[in-house]
C-alpha cells in the first residue's frame, strides 16, 4: 500500500518530539473560525510547530497531511490546553486510508489524566482542527469523520 507520510526533517524521532512536556499553545488565524498553524509550547521556550499541506493523490482527490517544523521563534496567538500535558502519557498518529493510499493526516496526544489534544488537517485545505483547546473555541471541522482515522501508536 502507497503512505503518504507526515513532513518531518529531523534526527530526532517525531514520537519523542511529540512526546515532550507541552506547556502550551500557540496559533495562527487569518480567519476567526480557522487555524492556521499551532505550535505546541515546551517548558524552555522552544515550539513545535504544526501545518496542514495537501497531498495530491489524484486528480480532484488531495487530503490534508500534517507536517512539522521544530521552532525557536513563537508567533501567534495563545491559546489554552488542560495544564497536566506536562506529562504526556502517549502519542499516535491519525491515518486516513483513501484510494488505497494511507496518510498521516493527524495526531493525538493523551496526558496522565485522560485529557486528549487532537489535531487533525481540516475540512477547509491548509488549515487544522484542535480538539482539546479550552480556548480559542473554534468549531472542530476535520477532513474526515474522527471514527474514519485508523489510530496507530508512535
Amino acid at each position: 500500500m502507497t503512505r503518504v507520510n507526515f513532513e518531518w526533517n529531523d534526527p530526532l524521532a517525531l514520537a519523542s518530539e511529540l512526546a515532550q512536556p507541552i506547556v502550551g499553545v500557540r496559533y495562527l488565524a487569518e480567519a476567526p473560525t480557522t487555524i492556521d498553524a499551532l505550535t505546541l509550547v515546551r517548558p524552555d521556550g522552544s515550539g513545535l510547530l504544526i501545518r496542514s499541506e495537501m497531498a495530491v493523490l489524484s486528480s480532484r482527490v488531495e487530503v490534508g497531511v500534517l507536517s512539522f517544523q521544530r521552532v525557536r521563534c513563537l508567533e501567534g496567538i495563545y491559546g489554552t490546553i488542560a495544564p497536566s500535558f506536562h506529562d504526556i502519557k502517549y502519542v499516535e498518529k491519525l491515518v486516513i486510508d483513501e484510494r488505497g493510499i494511507r496518510v498521516d493526516s493527524g495526531i493525538l496526544l493523551k496526558n496522565e489524566k485522560d485529557n486528549e489534544l487532537i489535531v487533525v488537517a481540516a475540512a477547509m485545505p491548509c488549515t487544522l482542527a484542535v480538539l482539546g483547546l479550552i480556548s480559542p473555541a473554534i468549531d472542530f471541522s476535520p477532513e474526515y469523520s474522527l471514527y474514519s482515522y485508523r489510530r496507530v501508536t508512535l
